[in-house]
């Protein structure tokens, strides 16, 4: 059942979690950091292949000063990533640097939760083919798809999701996030709060329990699925 997948993946996302710092309080931050920031373009081969192309694209549009690092789940992954000469890729690392780095721009996915918890400012991606975005719309429309503003009910991380996941666009949100540090603070707390209201480590059930409620509700909410995906605006951005 779907409710059981969801369950099996977030207790994976809390079995990650509790093999990590075992606390919400980032590593200490070094000045060498300051200008590093993480790529995470998902944990499977199709997200890597729509994704990570945006994230090299970003790359470009981006300071010079700044250093990049991407994070592969394996090494079949990081092959995946085309060499760019701005970025390092580094394999199964991506909690030690969401501990480390001045920023995230992830994919949509338990990793948005992991770098809320590890405190790891964030700007969200995703894209699919359309066949499938059309589908999961027909099924369920909510009005966030990262896991904290789903959670939160509101946005606290930016999305480009799907036709609005350009480059310039996202670029933008994280250079705005980079040079405004009072509001990379306050979306550091938001998330801690989201953590927080969660149980922290362990909570992976009243997670799974409050997602599955929330996409349960939006569900039988929409009287007229299909119409709903034909007309389909895509997640709200911040």
């Amino acid at each position: 059942m779907p409710s059981t997948r969801r369950s099996c993946a977030w207790s994976s996302w809390d079995t990650r979690l509790r093999k990590g710092s075992g606390s919400v309080e980032r590593r200490a931050w070094s000045e060498e950091w300051r200008n590093w920031l993480l790529l995470l373009p998902g944990s499977r081969e199709r997200e890597v292949a729509k994704i990570w192309p945006i994230m090299a694209e970003v790359v470009e549009r981006m300071p010079d000063d700044l250093q990049f690092v991407a994070a592969a789940v394996d090494a079949r992954s990081a092959a995946m990533m085309m060499k760019h000469p701005r970025v390092r890729i580094e394999v199964g690392k991506a909690q030690e640097l969401m501990q480390r780095a001045a920023l995230a721009i992830t994919a949509s996915g338990t990793a948005t939760m992991e770098c809320a918890y590890f405190g790891c400012p964030m700007v969200v991606v995703y894209k699919v083919n359309w066949l499938t975005y059309l589908i999961g719309r027909m099924v369920v429309k909510v009005d966030w798809l990262a896991m904290p503003n789903l959670i939160a009910k509101r946005a606290i991380v930016p999305e480009f999701i799907q036709h609005e996941a350009k480059p310039d666009l996202i670029a933008a949100a994280a250079r705005e996030l980079l040079e405004n540090t009072s509001k990379r603070e306050a979306m550091q707390r938001e998330l801690a709060a989201v953590v927080g209201s969660l149980g922290g480590p362990g909570a992976s059930e009243p997670a799974a329990a409050f997602v599955i409620e929330e996409l349960t509700t939006k569900a039988e909410s929409d009287e007229t699925p299909l119409s709903s995906a034909a007309t389909a605006k895509d997640t709200k951005s911040s």
